[in-house]
């Protein structure tokens, strides 16, 4: 197809590795210096090295109005997340993401070892190489 000549179309060609990880022993505290320091609005948790949770800006806020610093992260991260393999196609990563309204997608191996993750940011950039394409010049950001 034409329109995908110099585009991205797997899951791991646009997703963020190493994925911003912590262990399920870490504390609202620890979440919180994770994302501060990393500049993400996401954490991926994990157990003996398999993705057990997620937790985003919004539970972390959450978490701090009504918890303690000490507070485990288990206690209010989304548990089980929907995950995606780094071979699956982007389409199948925007649909999973639009039908589950969620914005941040764990991309996983074959044991549930997190091997990145994909964000709807990085959606936006694939749309706008699409447009970009199809107008024949670049936008400007």
């Amino acid at each position: 197809m034409w329109l995908t000549a110099g585009l991205p179309v797997k899951v791991k060609d646009v997703m963020r590795a190493p994925p911003p990880i912590l262990t399920s022993k870490a504390t609202l505290k620890e979440v919180a210096g994770k994302m501060w320091d990393e500049r993400v609005d996401v954490v991926l948790i994990t157990e003996d090295e398999k993705l057990i949770g997620i937790t985003t800006w919004i539970d972390l806020a959450y978490a701090a109005s009504k918890l303690s610093s000490d507070t485990p992260v288990t206690m209010f991260m989304t548990e089980n997340p929907i995950t995606i393999k780094g071979e699956e196609a982007i389409s199948e990563a925007i649909r999973k993401m639009r039908t589950t309204k969620i914005e941040h997608l764990p991309i996983i191996d074959e044991k549930g070892k997190p091997l990145g993750i994909i964000s709807i940011h990085h959606i936006y950039g694939i749309l706008i190489n699409i447009f970009e394409q199809l107008l024949g010049y670049k936008t400007e950001t």
